[in-house]
């Protein structure tokens, strides 16, 4: 049986349990947040019981994003097997299919790791032209436990899903990318445009003020240049909205807490 669980349940527990405790503020005010946080922790529980008894996989990734450099070629992250047994890692690069140049390649897809063991994980960068903004891909690493003669045992795989940045050579990081954002309004359809070089990664809902109402973009990132269209359903009316409301993440991927932009075209 093959199960996908967080090397590190602690960190994953207090991070979705402060995620969905400020998205349901955010969103909901205070209303029923006490029996929602019931059933969350209770499923938590529940994760965190099926997880010790289940032989676990675990490989972590010193970090929570992958940064390619192109004036570097490349890039690399080390990744390390937390599990008292040995696991085989295996990492590969997961094309978007709105993003999929340049290429990135892996140089060693599969590698043995003893208990304990960190791998420096490497990734070369192949661009025949100079990149003018920055590019998104995923990679996955899964930790494979070797099988035993011990047809009981129960073999679970981990994977960790990292965003990978492709950084242009000289392009200097900016910490709040999401200024870059030009939010409007036309009719029925809600517009914003990534006019800056940076990839800007956020929460797909948004809220229109001051009628409140939440929308959801159709993904969680905007390339640069890139134009995402929402269109709000009958019961929506934009006319007379003011700002919007949203919740982007840094380039490794932690909230900054709800933002607020100017809406155009009102």
């Amino acid at each position: 049986m093959r199960c996908q669980f967080s090397a590190y349940f602690t960190s994953v527990k207090r991070i979705i349990s402060n995620t969905l405790l400020l998205v349901a503020q955010s969103y909901y005010g205070d209303r029923n947040l006490k029996s929602d946080w019931v059933l969350c922790s209770l499923l938590l529980v529940a994760l965190s019981i099926f997880a010790t008894q289940s032989h676990a996989s675990g490989v972590l990734p010193e970090s929570s994003a992958v940064i390619i450099d192109e004036a570097q070629k490349g890039g690399s992250i080390n990744v390390k097997n937390t599990e008292k047994v040995p696991v085989l890692l295996y990492t590969r690069i997961v094309e978007l299919p709105d993003d999929p140049t340049p290429r990135l390649i892996v140089t060693q897809p599969v590698a043995r790791l003893e208990p304990g063991q960190s791998q420096r994980v490497r990734f070369v960068l192949n661009t025949d032209t100079p990149l003018q903004s920055e590019h998104i891909k995923r990679v996955y690493f899964e930790g494979v436990t070797e099988r035993t003669t011990d047809n009981s045992q129960v073999s679970v795989s981990v994977r960790q899903d990292l965003p990978v940045i492709i950084v242009p050579k000289g392009l200097s990081a900016k910490r709040d990318m999401w200024t870059d954002l030009d939010w409007s309004v036309s009719a029925n359809s809600l517009k914003v445009t990534n006019t800056g070089r940076h990839v800007v990664r956020l929460t797909p809902q948004v809220k229109l003020q001051p009628a409140g109402n939440v929308l959801s973009l159709n993904k969680s990132y905007i390339l640069p240049g890139e134009t995402l269209v929402v269109t709000a359903p009958a019961s929506t009316r934009l006319c007379g909205q003011q700002r919007v409301e949203f919740s982007p993440v840094t380039r490794y991927g932690f909230g900054v807490g709800v933002q607020t932009a100017p809406l155009s075209g009102k």
